[in-house]
Formats: structure tokens, C-alpha cells, sequence
């Protein structure tokens, strides 16, 4: 479980674990949608953020799909349709499977490309394969590594090829370190040789980095609103629930000059 029992807590909630006005991401990449033109050949680290003074999470998208397009099907010779028992019309050209017809065989739908996720969720429970480097600061090129990880694994996206439907799955790693990170320190969090996950450096800065911990309405709140809720939670998977039954105090920061606009206390 990740400690929370830090003389730091209180501070570190009410600058991170906080609503924000407009909400500030700490994003690797862009997070793939079923529109990116985006199309990695490996694993990807998609989201690096804090949970706690000594805790990070970390978001793995393991496998890629690039949509299929749909095209007006335009017969060519050799073309042959197999329609199978639910009734789908597959075509074969040059005796390869190449996707369906559809909309009375008036367009032909692709198949996706798939990068087939190389790392299952155990090869990303092991502590010596994260390793937390201070770059700056009174510690600089001190490096320390997890005492624990823990992890949950989800379905983000299915992809249909011409063998079978591929699932593409991101992983939500959570690393708990022997003590608080240091507030203004540039880190590297790097992987071991097994991951081949590239290196990820920031500023750790509670002001502005997202904290996974904290949920609001994806439809937002109208200004004029008499009640804004957000939610202070974290399911960690294999680590359970984090207790922030200690958190009293919150308060709402303007994003652009970090200016604190709002305050009270968590219910």
C-alpha cells in the first residue's frame, strides 16, 4: 500500500491532488485514439503522473492498432467472395483474405493493422526494472528503485485482422519509492533492458502535474454551476485501494498563473 503517512500529505494533496481550473496533463504522448496517425512498433509509455509524495503511476499502452479504412469496392479479376454463416462477405484477392463487403457489397471494409502487444502485465511487476534518477538537486545522480510495484491491466481497443480479433491492452504500473520526491527536481524514470521502454525525464512539479487520483465530469461544469464535484480515489489493482481518509483540505489553482482561487474541505 502506498504510505500516505507524510508530514508532506496535507501540502502535496492541496497543490496536486486538487480540482484545477483547467485541468494540467503530464503527457509522454499523446494518448492513441482510434484517429492518430500516431503508430508506434512498440510499447509506449503514454502517461507518467504522482499518487503520493512517494508514488508515481505510469500508463503503458502495449500494442497499436491503425484503423482499417472503408473504400468503394471496385471488382477486380480473380476477385472471389466467401459469405460465411453470419452472413459476412469476405474477400480474397490473390487468394488473400483482405476484408469484407459491405453496404450490398458496394464498399469494401479493410482490415486493421495490428502491432501485437510483445509485454504481458507480469512482465511489468518487477522493481529492479524501474529505476529513479535525480538529475538535479542536492542528490544529483542518486538513483533509487521501487520497494513496491503494483498494477492493473485493462482493454482499451479490439482490432480485427484477416486471422483473428487482437486486443490491445494499457497497463497502469504503480511505483512506490523509499521516500517523498523532491519538489522542483528534474528526474529520469528509465527501464530495465527487458521493457525496452525509452527513458522518461521530468520536472517534478506538483502545481502542475496531473495526479491519476483525482476524477471530475468529462462533460465539465457550467461557471455559473452552484455544485462542482470531484472525486479524491485510486484503485491500484494488486495494491488495493490508497487511503486518503487523511487528506482534510483542498484547494482549486488557476492553471495559467497557479494562483489559488478556491479552497475548502474534503467530504
Amino acid at each position: 500500500m502506498i504510505n500516505l503517512m507524510s508530514d508532506k500529505i496535507c501540502s502535496f494533496f492541496l497543490l496536486i491532488c486538487i480540482l484545477t481550473i483547467g485541468v494540467s496533463l503530464f503527457s509522454v504522448t499523446e494518448v492513441l485514439s482510434a484517429n492518430s496517425t500516431f503508430f508506434p512498433q512498440k510499447e509506449s509509455v503514454i502517461f507518467l503522473g504522482p499518487i503520493a509524495p512517494d508514488g508515481l503511476s505510469i500508463h503503458i499502452r502495449s500494442g497499436t492498432i491503425l484503423p482499417g479504412k472503408q473504400i468503394r469496392y471496385e471488382q477486380r479479376a480473380g476477385d472471389r467472395v466467401i459469405t460465411d454463416d453470419l452472413g459476412n462477405h469476405w474477400l480474397l484477392r490473390a487468394g488473400k483474405k483482405i476484408g469484407s463487403l459491405v453496404d450490398s457489397k458496394k464498399y469494401l471494409m479493410l482490415f486493421d493493422t495490428v502491432v501485437t502487444p510483445r509485454l504481458s502485465g507480469k512482465d511489468l511487476d518487477t522493481a529492479k526494472d524501474y529505476k529513479l534518477t535525480s538529475l538535479t538537486g542536492v542528490n544529483r545522480r542518486a538513483s533509487v528503485y521501487p520497494v513496491d510495484v503494483y498494477r492493473k491491466s485493462k482493454p482499451v481497443n479490439l482490432g480485427r485482422t484477416a486471422k483473428e480479433l487482437v486486443g490491445i491492452v494499457e497497463h497502469f504500473v504503480y511505483l512506490q519509492f523509499p521516500k517523498d520526491l523532491v519538489e522542483g527536481v528534474q528526474y529520469t524514470l528509465s527501464f530495465g533492458v527487458d521493457l525496452d521502454l525509452e527513458p522518461i525525464s521530468f520536472l517534478y512539479n506538483s502545481r502542475k502535474m496531473r495526479s491519476e487520483a483525482v476524477h471530475v465530469s468529462h462533460l465539465g461544469f457550467r461557471p455559473d454551476s452552484q455544485a462542482k464535484v470531484g472525486f479524491l480515489s485510486l484503485w491500484m489493482g494488486s495494491g488495493g485501494g490508497v487511503d486518503y481518509n487523511d487528506i482534510e483540505m483542498f484547494e482549486i489553482l488557476e492553471e495559467t498563473s497557479g494562483r489559488k482561487v478556491f479552497n475548502g474541505k474534503v467530504s
